[in-house]
């Protein structure tokens, strides 16, 4: 076990401690074959409600419904929205320098955010957020989290960061961790990850495929996505471009970015990955390079359009 001294500790106070369950369960999910089709909720630039704030470069943006939104950017900022990107407002949070580049959303309450060397956790929404000791990676490509209670996540980095280990685990919320095995020729290889529960969890590689574990990495076993003849993003560019969320142990949904044809892919499975079904955003093709989020439970999907400096939001219908 690692100590949070010497890497990273999340403060919790002894309410949200006594009243936090060791897991999370989505309970009884929707079949997403039956809710395939994806409507574009909006297509906004990023408006600030304080007129005279001086914007700063987004680097990834994520919605879990069509109202509350928290965007992570360069010089260490995050921003948050309360009514549905019209405006965005700048989150209080203790001064550091580096840029965010990973952000997860737990609910209306608790979110996550990292960067180089740093992480910060929200209890609020994303309008204020605490620092917890620094730890991370030491390159901008790369870093992941995936929450599935308040004390239990995953932290991933897609490369060699020295003490850091690619994928480590806290029970406690923070207060300890300890790595997960991973097959050794895929440690800079990590383009996203979803953690479903404290033994089960997948990552998404960068050659497209997925691995899962269900007894917290011992055992890893591959599922293949229908990539057909299109050629897959062969290197990682920071923020995250592909995304992962399994809601139970069959249903999942994968995000991925292909270099050629240049664009985005979504595929949704109801069998644990025996089969895929490709789904189609409308409006895709006028981004040809950009950011992703995928809320928790898969339906609601934002893309940070780093052309257009848009943001947009799809919904799963």
């Amino acid at each position: 076990m690692v100590s949070a001294a010497s890497i990273f500790t999340v403060v919790l106070s002894l309410v949200t401690l006594a009243s936090c369950a060791s897991s999370y369960t989505f309970g009884e999910q929707p079949s997403l074959a039956a809710n395939t089709a994806w409507s574009l909720v909006h297509d906004r630039p990023v408006v600030y409600a304080d007129k005279n704030f001086t914007s700063f470069p987004i680097n990834n943006t994520g919605f879990i419904n069509e109202t509350r939104g928290i965007a992570v950017c360069n010089l260490a900022q995050i921003l948050f929205t309360d009514n549905g990107g019209k405006t965005w407002q700048l989150a209080k949070l203790p001064l550091t320098n580096g840029g965010f580049t990973s952000l997860e959303i737990m609910n209306n309450d608790m979110a996550w955010a990292s960067g180089i060397n740093m992480l910060r956790a929200s209890s609020d929404g994303g309008n204020s957020w605490r620092e917890l000791s620094d730890y991370g990676a030491v390159h901008a490509s790369g870093n992941y989290l995936s929450f599935v209670s308040p004390m239990v996540g995953w932290y991933a980095v897609s490369k060699d960061s020295g003490s850091v280990h690619p994928l480590v685990i806290t029970h406690d919320g923070g207060e300890t961790w300890s790595p997960v095995a991973i097959p050794d020729d895929i440690e800079e290889k990590i383009m996203a990850i979803s953690l479903l529960s404290e033994s089960t969890g997948f990552i998404l590689l960068i050659s497209g495929k997925i691995l899962r574990t269900d007894n917290a990495g011992v055992n890893w076993h591959s599922i293949s996505l229908p990539i057909t003849k299109r050629i897959i993003v062969k290197e990682n560019l920071g923020a995250p471009v592909e995304a992962l969320r399994f809601t139970s142990s069959l249903q999942g949904t994968v995000v991925l970015y292909f270099d050629k044809p240049r664009g985005f892919a979504v595929f949704d499975t109801e069998d644990g990955g025996k089969s895929w079904q490709e789904q189609i955003l409308p409006h895709l093709e006028e981004v040809t390079i950009g950011n992703v989020f995928l809320s928790r439970d898969a339906r609601y999907l934002t893309i940070t359009d780093l052309n257009s400096k848009k943001i947009r939001l799809y919904r799963r219908q």
